[in-house]
């Protein structure tokens, strides 16, 4: 039996380029205080392509405070996996009005190239990852604004 090794080569390329990003990757990044009901997180702002591609991949922890915001310069329907992440999340996808459109609660790290994808079909302006559980245990839930600034 013969293996094709390109893709195998392609992945394993992309894996080292993800464990070099994901340790440097709090070096360079800029924070916002997001605000959910009388809880604040304080996200890293991912509003690259490269921020936004590896997100928390490679990340041993996340503190309770502390999350990632994905910001895109558009609103459409953006879908996320957990390929390389060690850390469950809960997933907080929201609009333009910053008002919660969809949460993915517990998405668990996947190590495999066939990881589940999340996210609602309709279009999204931010999505917040915190850790997995927080926003049943803080309430949040669809309908709720977030508060930011980015203009900081």
């Amino acid at each position: 039996m013969q293996i094709n090794l390109i893709p195998v080569g392609i992945l394993v390329l992309f894996i080292v380029i993800a464990v070099i990003f994901a340790k440097s990757g709090m070096k360079h990044s800029s924070f916002v205080a997001v605000k959910m009901g009388d809880k604040t997180v304080n996200a890293e702002i991912a509003d690259t392509f490269s921020k936004q591609a590896f997100g928390l991949m490679g990340r041993k922890n996340l503190p309770q405070d502390q999350g990632m915001l994905f910001v895109f310069s558009n609103p459409g329907v953006y879908k996320f996996w957990m390929f390389n992440t060690s850390i469950p999340l809960d997933m907080i996808w929201t609009d333009s009005n910053k008002t919660v459109i969809y949460i993915q609660q517990n998405a668990q790290p996947c190590l495999l190239l066939n990881c589940a994808t999340y996210g609602p079909d309709q279009d999204a302006s931010y999505v917040l990852e915190v850790n997995a559980n927080y926003t049943a245990k803080n309430r949040i839930s669809v309908g709720d604004k977030l508060q930011f600034s980015l203009n900081q």
